[in-house]
């Protein structure tokens, strides 16, 4: 029962998540955030949380039935760090860039010097999101990894900042070719 419910929560923190960096990433290439857009938006962090929720607490029930399995598998401690990671992007995300994001609706996001400074934030946690959640569901179909949490944390790390950097240069090169 608990997998069914941990599968359940990794869909729809991944489906949610993936479909508010969608938008996220549009904005970004549009230059503008429709109000109907940011709903969306809202409503999908609802789903990634109410997902996120599903998925500790069965992820719990499961680790509850086999402690010292868990504990001594790679692939669990390194899902474990990188729930933790999404988590904490996750509540950053809701703190910070919705707030930015509703103060900016329908305005013209590359004439926005308030924004502009905080588009490589924005940038940086979509990174982590969309990295966390893809690794997370990779390791959760995997039996098991055959590196070390050092070696998965530092490719999970290297991903995110591969993210991070070609988001970056596609926004600027982007901002550039529309006179920005």
């Amino acid at each position: 029962m608990f997998l069914i419910f941990h599968l359940l929560g990794v869909a729809l923190g991944v489906g949610g998540a993936y479909t508010s960096d969608v938008i996220i990433l549009t904005a970004l290439r549009d230059h503008r955030l429709s109000k109907n857009e940011y709903v969306i938006l809202h409503r999908a962090g609802y789903v990634v949380i109410f997902g996120l929720f599903l998925l500790i607490a069965s992820g719990v029930g499961l680790f509850l039935s086999d402690p010292q399995g868990y504990l001594a598998s790679t692939k669990f401690l390194t899902k474990m760090i990188i729930v933790g990671i999404v988590t904490v992007n996750g509540c950053l995300l809701h703190l910070y860039s919705l707030p930015l994001l509703k103060r900016h609706l329908n305005k013209h996001l590359l004439k926005e010097k308030t924004f502009q400074k905080d588009i490589p934030y924005i940038i940086l946690l979509a990174s982590i999101s969309v990295t966390s959640w893809t690794s997370a569901l990779i390791l959760g179909a995997l039996p098991r990894i055959p590196i070390s949490i050092e070696s998965a944390i530092l490719i999970y790390l290297g991903t995110i900042l591969a993210g991070f950097i070609i988001g970056n240069v596609t926004y600027a090169w982007r901002k550039r070719m529309h006179g920005g």
